[in-house]
């Protein structure tokens, strides 16, 4: 194993020594090369683990060296990323914030647009997001989502100015200049609104699953409506054919009209949300059940229609307990809320954490939102 690490780090440094040449087409050959040996290496490790659980300790002995917390736990995803710009850099136990990972995300999508010398500017990178009913999917995704169009714009003004006037932010100016962001953002619930964004040429958009609800009265129709109301967000009450489909289709054209949801109504809405390849080269599919093992979700993988998974990896426990608090806060009582979510909500998450071992990016569930707040991400 530390042969092939070797040959791995070599084969990157001779990669990013031609990029620099700009010698694009012997770049690209020791990337491939690099690949291979982490493929290579990912098949050594786990035929020599006898076990999920020998595999998983031998991680948690790496990470209590290095006394960080290990957010790449296997990356078969951006490899040809060097280790520099992982986000598991600066990722300390008692320090990461809900904002550190979701930038360190977004230097991740940007780092991986602007090396890999076979893509090219028109490359169209499609990330898959899921983690448990309640682990944070979507607000991860709307944060690096907002972080990328924020290195956007930073990198357009700073070559603008040629770096003469360029100022340093300190982290907690940072976090504070995101909060009044995120203030200014509460009455738009958009997620994908770019209107502010006209000056980025790389943009971003979110794909959400939820959109793929099965609508009311398709529910009403059901065999036992009232038990498939009552287990609404298992896969059986979504249109898992058609958003299994539609993101097949994504891959091969990179376009595409995707239906939002109303929490309001409990329905979706259809083509709320379009895809222009031309436009958006970082697509963001967020959804609990993306790397299911059974059919039909079991295409999205099969198919290769993520170039990276990331798993937000929240325990089931906690995630249950923010559900419970989302359902009181839309009008459910507390016990009303707690059967809901024990009966259902954390069914569906043990199933989706089940499966989380097919992710490339293990993020880790961040304690705080950021250095200036007291909240719990």
């Amino acid at each position: 194993n530390s042969k092939l690490e070797k040959k791995h780090a070599h084969a990157l440094l001779c990669a990013r020594a031609f990029v620099r040449s700009k010698m694009f087409a012997a770049a690209a050959a020791f990337v491939d090369v690099a690949s291979l040996h982490a493929r290579r290496r990912r098949f050594s490790i786990s035929s020599s683990s006898s076990s999920p659980r020998r595999f998983k300790n031998n991680n948690n002995n790496i990470a209590k060296k290095k006394k960080t917390v290990v957010v790449v736990v296997q990356s078969k995803g951006f490899d040809f990323l060097p280790n520099s710009l992982l986000p598991s850099e600066s990722f300390s136990a008692e320090t990461t914030t809900f904002l550190d990972v979701s930038r360190g995300l977004a230097k991740r999508l940007r780092a991986a647009k602007e090396l890999h010398p076979t893509w090219g500017r028109e490359k169209q990178i499609i990330v898959g997001i899921a983690g448990p009913p309640g682990g944070g999917k979507s607000t991860l995704a709307k944060q690096v989502s907002r972080q990328f169009r924020k290195l956007q714009r930073n990198n357009n003004n700073n070559n603008s100015a040629n770096n003469r006037n360029a100022t340093t932010t300190s982290k907690e100016e940072e976090d504070e200049d995101d909060e009044e962001e995120d203030d200014d953002e509460n009455e738009n619930e958009n997620e994908n609104d770019d209107s502010d964004n006209e000056d980025v040429t790389t943009d971003v958009v979110i794909v959400p699953m939820d959109g793929y609800h099965y609508y009311r009265h398709q529910l009403e129709k059901m065999d036992n409506p009232q038990h498939a109301f009552a287990k609404r967000g298992a896969p059986f009450t979504f249109d898992s054919e058609r958003f299994v489909q539609d993101i097949v289709n994504l891959r091969k054209t990179g376009s595409g009209s995707f239906p939002s949801f109303d929490h309001g109504k409990g329905d979706p809405v259809e083509n709320d949300i379009l895809v222009d390849y031309k436009r958006h080269k970082i697509v963001l599919v967020e959804g609990n059940y993306l790397f299911l093992g059974e059919q039909p979700w079991a295409r999205l993988l099969d198919e290769n229609c993520f170039d990276e998974t990331w798993y937000v990896n929240c325990p089931v426990n906690e995630a249950t307990k923010r559900v419970i608090d989302r359902h009181i806060r839309t009008g459910k009582t507390k016990e009303a809320a707690e059967l809901r979510a024990y009966s259902n909500d954390m069914v569906n998450a043990k199933l989706v954490d089940a499966n989380k071992r097919f992710t490339d990016l293990m993020i880790p569930n961040a304690k705080k939102w950021s250095r200036n707040s007291s909240n719990s991400a």
